[in-house]
């Protein structure tokens, strides 16, 4: 599970304000909200950088961007959360083992990324060729009208690939805090305003 810790900083005044309610569960409902569109905000933008490699885009922040939403609210919490689970590799980094098959196929091309997985039959006719070392297989393509023995490499064979914790995937804990905390205020001051509790 995926959390973030929010530091209370109201002030002792909106604290009193605080108190007053008969029910918390609409500023818990507005903080989840205003928690749900940040973090939405910083799928998309995400989604707007360049791949690593500047291979075409899968969009994969939209998805987990559109998995994404307030999922419950009581009077002293509020949870958004994330539920495509390729995200948590994301955000936690780990390691990635072949569990269908003996090994993952890596791409090594743009059109290969593109492609898909070769189970999903768009690549060409691929065969698997092994390196004369012995310690590297690949899936390839033979080149047609090409010399005998030309080959393209499609994709790296392996057991297992180690994917770096990615950081940026969520939003500063601070910037959240404080988007909350001027939402909070805001919400009690209008309570103010209004005269009821």
């Amino acid at each position: 599970m995926i959390s973030v810790n929010i530091t209370d900083t109201l002030t002792p005044h909106h604290r009193r304000v605080m108190s007053t309610l008969s029910s918390t569960r609409p500023l818990m409902a507005r903080l989840g909200k205003t928690a749900e569109v940040i973090i939405k905000n910083r799928f998309e933008d995400q989604n707007r950088r360049p791949n690593k490699r500047g291979w075409p885009k899968k969009n994969f922040w939209t998805q987990v961007k559109r998995s994404t939403a307030l999922n419950s609210v009581s009077e002293r919490e509020a949870t958004v959360a994330i539920s495509d689970p390729r995200f948590a590799l994301q955000y936690h980094g780990g390691t990635v083992s072949a569990k269908r098959s003996r090994f993952l196929a890596v791409p090594l091309t743009a059109a290969a990324y593109a492609a898909g997985s070769p189970r999903e039959g768009n690549t060409p006719n691929l065969f698997v060729l092994k390196s004369r070392s012995g310690r590297g297989a690949y899936l390839a393509e033979a080149e047609p009208f090409a010399w005998r023995g030309t080959v393209r490499l499609w994709y790296a064979l392996k057991r297992a690939v180690n994917v770096p914790r990615n950081p940026d995937a969520l939003p500063p804990e601070g910037d959240i805090a404080a988007a909350l905390d001027r939402e909070a205020r805001a919400y009690l001051d209008a309570v103010l305003q209004k005269g009821t509790a």
